[in-house]
């Protein structure tokens, strides 16, 4: 296996490269595996979803090893925008059509959970990575967006989940219905 060159790479491509989000570029330390171990845990993928595993199950007290056969952390993460988001693919609306109000809300609930332990963990071991707080925004151009937005308001307000409507958008579906 080949050594991946920083300083040679780009963020062009997708699936190795220098992250577009990386300041520094460093490459994440690792030992290749030289002698048979015994474990009680073996992942395979040294990416975020592997790292993330591996310290769980580290924290719970098991051995690990993360085996992977590129540099680990610079695969498909590498092509990651960094984000971490607690919405889903899918709004709060659509999910309640597919599942139900309770299964939807759970999904959500898990998935803001999910990152706010990320949040923990990444202060919790000092990782130098800029983590700065943001808010959700969704847009609409169009009146039936509009009442789209409505709903997914008063869903995530039935929920108890972050949500906050402004002005204009209440004025114009107003208006416009």
């Amino acid at each position: 296996m080949a050594e991946i060159d920083l300083a040679e790479s780009s963020q062009s491509r997708l699936k190795s490269g220098l992250p577009p989000w990386s300041r520094a570029g460093t490459k994440p330390a690792y030992q290749p595996l030289q002698d048979n171990l015994k474990v009680d845990a073996m992942i395979i993928g040294g990416g975020i979803t592997g790292a993330l595993m591996g310290q769980l199950l580290a924290e719970r007290g098991l051995s690990v090893v993360i085996v992977d056969r590129e540099t680990p952390g610079l695969g498909s993460t590498v092509a990651s925008t960094a984000m971490l988001q607690w919405e889903t693919d899918r709004t709060l609306n659509e999910l309640e059509h597919l599942y139900g109000f309770e299964r939807a809300v759970g999904i959500y609930r898990r998935s803001a959970a999910s990152v706010a332990g990320l949040s923990k963990l990444i202060v919790a071991n000092g990782i130098a990575c800029n983590l700065l707080p943001r808010q959700s925004l969704f847009l609409t151009s169009n009146q039936e967006g509009a009442g789209d937005l409505l709903r997914e308001v008063e869903l995530r307000r039935r929920a108890g989940l972050p949500s906050r409507l402004s002005g204009t958008l209440r004025s114009l579906h107003r208006v416009r219905t």
